[in-house]
């Protein structure tokens, strides 16, 4: 098929060569056209068809997810008169610092219907308290009277009962109860007012 003449290589027509050299040359060949196709056509596509897949099961999630808040709009809509309702009657229970003393004679008052005798009512601290969601224009503070006072038991949980009743956010805390005699108790307690303030 080959020969060497005068330093030359001479090289005959492909139909002088032999057929079991001809035959694995075009083995060789159509497995590197094989591979060829198949790494740049049926992988490309398979992993090209899996993204597509990937792409719309999120879009049917996310279709669903803003399905379900787009069918819930009517229902935040119908509420929002009612969650005004409830923010307005949160805020009236919060009153504004003048507001502070007819509340504390509120408290006296339900005092002395209860049969309960008040030996000390005195301010304790004011804070101001975070809360979220709250406008710059509108704090919330709080300020806390220490109580001492003394009665009956039972005088004592009507007084506690009546004070929960008050049309005002107001928190009861460290309760501390000692007897006195067989018939009336000395009860120290802290009273926390919270109220609006500009």
């Amino acid at each position: 098929m080959a020969s060497k003449n005068l330093g030359k290589i001479n090289i005959a027509p492909l139909y002088l060569w032999r057929m079991q050299i001809f035959i694995p040359l075009i083995i060789v060949f159509m497995l590197l056209l094989s591979t060829l196709i198949y790494n740049n056509f049926t992988i490309e596509q398979a992993t090209h068809l899996d993204l597509l897949k990937q792409n719309e099961m999120e879009l049917k999630v996310n279709l669903t997810r803003n399905y379900s808040q787009v069918k819930n709009v009517p229902v935040y809509k119908a509420k929002m008169p009612e969650l005004a309702r409830l923010e307005s009657d949160i805020n009236s229970r919060f009153p504004t610092s003048e507001e502070i003393s007819s509340l504390l004679i509120q408290i006296n008052q339900v005092a002395e219907d209860s049969n309960v005798s008040i030996v000390s009512f005195t301010p304790k601290e004011t804070k101001e308290v975070n809360l979220n969601g709250n406008n710059v224009d509108k704090k919330i503070m709080a300020e806390t009277f220490s109580i001492v006072a003394n009665s009956r038991y039972l005088n004592f949980v009507d007084f506690m009962y009546r004070v929960a009743r008050l049309s005002r956010i107001v928190d009861v805390q460290n309760i501390h109860i000692s007897r006195v005699d067989n018939n009336s108790i000395s009860a120290n307690l802290e009273i926390k007012i919270f109220f609006s303030s500009k």
